[in-house]
């Protein structure tokens, strides 16, 4: 079996850097301002009630965005996003904190492309899933000796731990919210 020095270093089980963001009218009104999604449900307490939830609520879109977030800064500059996709399960109520997380399941090398499959949670501070997803991502080729030392965009983001995937839980998302099966910083 040959043995690539990037599947030695990424793994299924892997996890990513936590990438975390408070809830609230500031984050959603700079979205909104990009995106020109000035909706009232996204910026007005009452108008959320009225739609049935406690308050204002923040955009669904803005979940795919710390997704985007939180797989670019693993990836850094040499690896690029090839495909991403989530579900919105529960609205994002303000002041709350998004905490969003993400693991490798799968490795391949595909032209002399390292392929990575990753699974994806945005969730509350109580573990309440708010959207789950995934994401493919492609790093141009596999690391030197020298890259894996710790100057790889990758290898750089994790200390050098990951779990065994031999301690999958019976489902991703519920393993995605225990406290034991992630890193928190």
């Amino acid at each position: 079996m040959d043995a690539n020095p990037i599947l030695m270093d990424i793994e299924p089980g892997l996890e990513l850097p936590i990438f975390e963001r408070v809830a609230g009218f500031a984050a959603w009104n700079r979205y909104a301002a990009v995106n020109d999604e000035f909706v009232p449900i996204h910026s007005d307490d009452e108008a959320g009630r009225n739609a049935g939830f406690p308050g204002a609520i923040g955009m669904g879109n803005l979940s795919i965005s710390y997704f985007h977030a939180l797989v670019r800064q693993w990836i850094g500059d040499d690896g690029r996003i090839v495909s991403m996709t989530c579900q919105f399960r529960a609205p994002s109520l303000r002041g709350h904190r998004t905490i969003v997380r993400g693991r490798v399941v799968g490795v391949e090398i595909i032209d002399h492309e390292t392929i990575v499959d990753l699974e994806l949670v945005a969730e509350t501070e109580e573990g309440v899933v708010m959207t789950p997803g995934t994401a493919r991502v492609a790093l141009k080729q596999p690391p030197t000796s020298h890259q894996r030392a710790g100057r790889h965009p990758v290898s750089a983001c994790f200390n050098g731990s990951a779990r065994d995937a031999s301690s999958k839980t019976n489902s991703r998302a519920t393993s995605l919210r225990r406290s034991d099966t992630l890193h928190r910083e």
